[in-house]
């Protein structure tokens, strides 16, 4: 009843609040709420390092042991799992650049990448690719989309019944590479599925994700009784549209405007 009382609340009150003391944790929607008891992630460790030495490291509990094992899985001391934001100290509004990323449950890691030679190397920062998978990062370095690793992370986070991965959003070409790559691996048909289901569309002008793939846990069952919102409900409905095609993009403007998707 008080997650109920608190989704009815939730367009007209602003957290925390007195009337809601049980509110902590993760509150409200990944767009519209705060952070409390968060935890930072280390700036580097097993398989990871973090793009920024900032704020913008903080987490739920969930949030934060999720990327550092799938990262400790994949990533390796040449080429480590790159992350950038996750949320502030106490969530609320990340800007200029997010619409999201305000209650721990958001966290943007950066595509593993290799060089034209095919050789695994640190991602030079936020790496744009085009359809034939090439990007060029900030300094003039030329790198390739690493589908493998980047598959491997995907695999990390939605492997085994006790992932909390809600969504992993990307743009829909690359969806569909990661989607073929997998299919032509042979993997598994419950992981192929929980991938399809997990991987969430995005892109367009406003939220691209050719840059980076934008990580989002799922409520635990303390945080649901405590004031956090899933943002799921939408879930079946995004997932009754095609499946992307390379090129397609049409897709996108819809889930830009079902989960506010206005950041990177």
């Amino acid at each position: 009843m008080r997650a109920l009382a608190l989704i009815l609340c939730v367009g007209c009150t602003s957290f925390p609040n007195p009337s809601l003391p049980f509110a902590t944790g993760s509150v409200g929607l990944p767009h519209h709420g705060v952070l409390t008891r968060g935890v930072p992630i280390e700036n580097k460790s097993t398989g990871y390092e973090r793009l920024r030495n900032d704020e913008r490291a903080f987490g739920t509990r969930s949030m934060v042991a999720t990327l550092q094992a799938a990262c400790a899985q994949v990533g390796t001391p040449i080429a480590p799992c790159v992350i950038a934001d996750l949320s502030g100290p106490l969530g609320g509004a990340l800007l200029p650049k997010h619409a999201s990323h305000r209650t721990g449950r958001d966290a943007d890691v950066l595509f593993f990448v290799t060089d034209l030679n095919g050789r695994p190397v640190r991602s030079p920062g936020f790496v744009r690719f085009e359809k034939h998978g090439l990007g060029q990062g900030e300094n003039g370095i030329w790198v390739r989309f690493d589908t493998a690793r980047n598959w491997a992370l995907v695999r990390a986070l939605v492997s085994g019944s006790e992932s909390q991965v809600e969504w992993i959003f990307v743009h829909p070409v690359i969806r569909d590479w990661l989607l073929r790559y997998a299919e032509g691996q042979r993997e598994s048909i419950d992981v192929r599925t929980r991938a399809q289901t997990v991987l969430g569309i995005a892109g367009g002008p406003k939220a691209p994700h050719d840059d980076h793939m934008h990580i989002r846990v799922s409520c635990t069952h303390d945080e649901l009784g405590a004031g956090c919102i899933p943002s799921a409900a939408t879930r079946d409905w995004v997932h009754t549209l095609p499946s992307p095609v390379a090129g397609a993009t049409s897709d996108s403007t819809l889930a830009e405007a079902l989960f506010g998707q206005g950041d990177s």
